[in-house]
């Protein structure tokens, strides 16, 4: 059966292949529609390359093949849609790589944080860092009316994680335009 882990990182790795050569430019709905096109072959593909020899035809794992192609299309049906109702949205970067050293009074040592982020894009002229998810998340997990007991609280678990990938992407835009 395929693990739970294992159907986002083909989700993941499909979407990454499908808005690749979107990359810095504004999506049109020619480009979604093309997306379109080829949900199923990526889905498959990727499908083959994490699971191997594994039978997805039928039982849990055709199931699960078709969840994964399933969020792929609704990812993408939420793109036209937003796109229809006159958002402008400008794919950034896919699986950006980040990583910072924060130093502390009173630590000789920084320390690192560092996360892949699974997509930064430029919708309405704001920036907007997107992490996946393929379970449940509600929308009260992602917001936070102050920072008192951000970190105590398990349920913060997202929030923090996207704050950290701000974080670093701010660290990231600021050496960039250094170079």
């Amino acid at each position: 059966n395929i693990a739970v882990n294992t159907l986002g990182t083909i989700i993941h790795n499909a979407l990454e292949e499908l808005y690749t050569p979107y990359l810095n430019q504004f999506l049109a709905l020619h480009h979604l529609e093309s997306m379109e096109t080829k949900v199923e072959s990526v889905i498959k593909k990727h499908f083959k390359a994490e699971y191997k020899e594994g039978e997805i035809t039928k039982g849990k794992n055709f199931l699960a093949y078709e969840v994964a192609k399933r969020n792929v299309q609704n990812f993408i049906f939420m793109e036209k849609k937003a796109i229809n109702q006159g958002d402008s949205i400008k794919v950034l970067h896919l699986e950006l790589a980040l990583s910072r050293v924060i130093h502390f009074e009173g630590f000789d040592f920084g320390i690192k944080i560092a996360g892949k982020v699974d997509r930064i894009e430029l919708r309405n002229g704001a920036i907007r860092i997107i992490d996946y998810k393929t379970g449940k998340v509600e929308a009260k997990n992602l917001k936070i009316k102050t920072f008192e007991g951000l970190t105590t609280e398990s349920s913060n678990d997202k929030i923090i994680q996207l704050l950290c990938y701000a974080l670093l992407f701010e660290n990231h835009q600021v050496n960039q335009n250094k170079e």
